[in-house]
């Protein structure tokens, strides 16, 4: 959610990932209870994220261009942050495989206190 984006943003620029700050965008869930996105909440997760997703890369590969690489008509790549809570690995993996030429990468927090296999 937007709440985070102020601890993000301070990572991303610590860590000077992403490139320049120039060159960075945040895509952030908005729940707020003064509209209808606190309605959010009660969707489907898995659901609701694919969709959520794929209108984000909407905004930068029309419908037409998506099958196209990410070479051909614009030059966004995406970094997937999640955690391990809610569906987020399952999403991520269908977006991965959906979408292999707009996701340089994906990380995931445990949330769940499984250890780690390996």
């Amino acid at each position: 959610p937007w709440q985070l984006y102020e601890e993000l943003n301070k990572f991303l620029k610590e860590s000077k990932f992403g490139g320049s700050e120039s060159s960075t965008t945040f895509h952030l869930k908005t729940i707020r209870l003064k509209d209808r996105s606190i309605l959010n909440l009660l969707a489907d997760p898995q659901q609701s994220k694919l969709e959520s997703i794929e209108n984000i890369f909407q905004l930068y590969y029309p419908t037409s261009s998506r099958e196209h690489s990410a070479s051909s008509s614009s030059h966004h790549q995406f970094v997937l942050v999640g955690d391990t809570g809610e569906k987020d690995p399952e999403v991520y993996g269908e977006i991965m495989r959906r979408y292999p030429q707009y996701i340089v990468a994906a990380f995931l927090r445990n949330v769940t206190g499984e250890k780690k296999e390996g």
